[in-house]
């Protein structure tokens, strides 16, 4: 896994509710690579995004028009409403159980291990039959984060920002203070 690229989308930790169980990793080892659980490790609950983050698809979703799919937040190793544990004994009935969400997407939808395969999947909430549901969009959970990037998000320039236009502003209020 690319740490230095996970760095760029400015990963941070949230905690959610706590809940009474406690998480058992070995419950993922053998669906989620060491190296994988290790990098949540270093969070102390689901790991936002500052700035957002982002996958570019390889194929085509039919109801996704902007080519990415948005990733709201990855499952943590903990038993709060951000980890893994939790969310995998509240999976949502129209997830099949041999699939583990790993992250959440815009809109209710989510980023899915398939257990067998370890694919990842982009799974559509809305779909009524299973192969309307899950797009396969990875090989494996590394190639999905190393492929992460950060959105990009408007930057209104400040209108002061350039020196010129200061100064320009600068001259303009002398001249009209003086008049007063």
């Amino acid at each position: 896994m690319k740490k230095e690229n996970f760095k760029l989308l400015s990963p941070y930790a949230k905690l959610g509710k706590k809940v009474k169980d406690s998480v058992n990793l070995n419950d993922f080892e053998s669906y989620l690579p060491k190296e994988y659980l290790d990098l949540l490790n270093n969070y102390n609950g689901g790991v936002f995004f500052h700035n957002g983050a982002k996958i570019k698809i390889k194929t085509e979703i039919p109801f996704i028009s902007d080519e990415f799919i948005h990733v709201i937040f990855l499952y943590g190793c903990t038993d709060d409403d951000y980890g893994l544990k939790y969310i995998t004994t509240h999976l949502p009935s129209d997830i099949p159980i041999d699939y583990i969400p790993v992250a959440e997407c815009d809109g209710g939808d989510f980023i899915c291990l398939k257990k067998d395969t370890k694919e990842i999947y982009y799974w559509w909430h809305e779909g009524l039959y299973e192969s309307d549901c899950f797009y396969k969009i990875e090989d494996n959970i590394k190639m999905f984060v190393n492929v992460l990037e950060p959105e990009e998000t408007e930057e209104l320039e400040d209108p002061f920002s350039r020196e010129e236009d200061f100064s320009k502003l600068s001259a303009w209020f002398k001249k009209n203070n003086k008049k007063q």
